[in-house]
Order: C-alpha cells, then sequence, then structure tokens
C-alpha cells in the first residue's frame, strides 16, 4: 500500500499515480526503495504545491530543459545499464532529453517506458 506523499500526490493526480504503479519506477516507490517518491523527481515545495495546487512550486522534469532533465533522471540511472554510457552520447550532444523518448509514467502497449510503441517508432 502506497502511503505519505503518494497518498498526498494521488489527491490530484490519481490517473498518474495508478499508470505508474505497475511500473519500475512505481514498484520502487511502494517498496521504498532509495527513499524514493514523487518528489525524487519533482522536485521543489512539494507540501506548498500540495496545499495551493500551484505548479510554481514544484517541478516537472518534462518541462525542463534536456540538460537539467537528464541530470534529475543520472540521479539514479548513472550505472544503469542504458544510462552509463549518456555522457558523451549522440543523445546528450544534440540535447534530447530523456522525456523526448520516454514517458516514466505510463507504460507503452509492451510495458517499456517508451513514448511510442517500440525503440524503432520513438526514435
Amino acid at each position: 500500500k502506497w502511503t505519505g506523499e503518494i497518498d498526498t500526490c494521488a489527491r490530484c493526480h490519481r490517473k498518474i499515480v495508478e499508470a505508474v504503479r505497475p511500473t519500475a519506477h512505481g514498484k520502487n516507490i511502494e517498496r521504498g526503495a532509495d527513499g524514493m517518491t514523487c518528489s525524487t523527481c519533482h522536485t521543489g515545495d512539494v507540501a506548498q504545491h500540495a496545499r495551493t495546487s500551484k505548479k510554481e512550486f514544484i517541478n516537472n522534469p518534462g518541462n525542463e530543459k534536456p540538460e537539467v532533465a537528464a541530470e534529475g533522471c543520472l540521479k539514479c540511472h548513472t550505472n544503469s545499464r542504458n544510462m552509463m554510457f549518456w555522457r558523451g552520447s549522440s543523445h546528450e550532444n544534440a540535447a534530447v532529453a530523456c522525456s523526448s523518448c520516454h514517458n516514466v509514467h505510463t507504460p507503452n502497449v509492451k510495458g517499456q517506458l517508451l513514448n511510442k510503441a517500440s525503440e524503432t517508432d520513438t526514435c
């Protein structure tokens, strides 16, 4: 059962919370892996955002500049198989954000966190 911050987020963002639940990110939040919560990625004044519903109190990585958004992802994914070669890659050099290809809230039809049905379609 999800409690604490995720419950607070779900009051307004229920659809997103339910979509993220079966993903790797959702499973890590559910089991409390490395203290992961919504605010791991959505930084800012979470309490003030929850009280006021004002977007300016919370950061949405999808709205950040690619290099800023990538740094947020790299906090956890630096050593993961797919991210360890990010530095100096064609994606980093082209200022492509992780969110340009990945939707971390909603898996595609194959259960992958890609914006489209396949890697080829996404690219």
